[in-house]
């Protein structure tokens, strides 16, 4: 999944592409599933693991998957 577009891609609403959301990424289809997610705050652990994990392997370069630069807020405002 690292550095591919998605085939299959959600829908996303025309707000979340202006914020500048491409539906064909791993992000895309991150910030969909906080969209769809009923506990927030399973989501919000979630996304407090994923930075954690993030840190921890610094290498990875996120914008090939499609994270915008402040994408842990971003994926915690989606479930607000």
């Amino acid at each position: 999944m690292y550095d591919r577009k998605l085939k299959i891609t959600p829908k996303l609403f025309r707000r979340d592409r202006k914020r500048g959301i491409r539906n064909d990424t791993v992000f895309s289809a991150l910030f969909v599933a906080g969209r769809l997610s009923k506990d927030n705050d399973e989501w919000g652990n979630f996304v407090t693991s994923l930075s954690a994990l993030v840190e921890r392997y610094e290498i990875v370069d996120l914008n090939l998957m499609g994270f915008p630069i402040q994408w842990e807020g971003v994926l915690r405002k989606g479930i607000s």
